[in-house]
């Protein structure tokens, strides 16, 4: 009988509970996992400028494709208009880091670097850092949109030619 008496309010109490609200279950702060895909196609892309490999860039690029390398946006849908951008970058880049953006956006940011083949040396701007945004649908670059770049701890990144 005594136990009886113990196990009742325990039960009421318990009973009681259930009816608030569920806690709000912690947010995790860590951003979505990012595609490999698309790092594999910016990181891909800039390998293919730095070696001044002017066609192998160009593929990456879906018809058409809108560039913004300064203000305003240009839509290419040619090979030659895409190969003409990427044959007019000064410098190359080495990828330091990618983040995701929205649904299917990477910003990606780079170290940049001399070029063979560039139109003129990449001068002052060698070791700088530039950040470039792609939307990257199907292995393709859709947009590629000239960006600040991350801040962060400087990396010394390692060219693979």
């Amino acid at each position: 009988m005594w136990r009886r008496a113990l196990v009742l309010p325990v039960l009421a109490a318990a009973a009681g509970c259930g009816g608030s609200k569920p806690e709000p279950r912690p947010v995790d702060p860590t951003p979505a996992p990012l595609p490999t895909e698309r790092v594999a196609v910016a990181r891909t892309w800039a390998q293919a400028v730095r070696a001044d490999d002017i066609k192998r860039a160009s593929a990456l690029f879906a018809l058409p494709a809108t560039i913004e390398n300064g203000p305003p946006p240009v839509r290419v849908r040619s090979r030659l208009e895409v190969d003409a951008f990427n044959s007019s970058l000064p410098c190359g880049a080495v990828l330091l880091r990618a983040r995701k953006v929205g649904r299917d956006r990477v910003l990606a940011t780079y170290t940049l670097t001399e070029r063979p083949g560039a139109p003129e040396p990449c001068g002052s701007g060698t070791g700088a850092r530039a950040g470039v945004l792609f939307t990257i649908r199907g292995g393709r670059i859709v947009e590629w949109l000239r960006a600040r770049p991350e801040t962060g701890p400087a990396r010394t990144p390692r060219p693979k030619v």
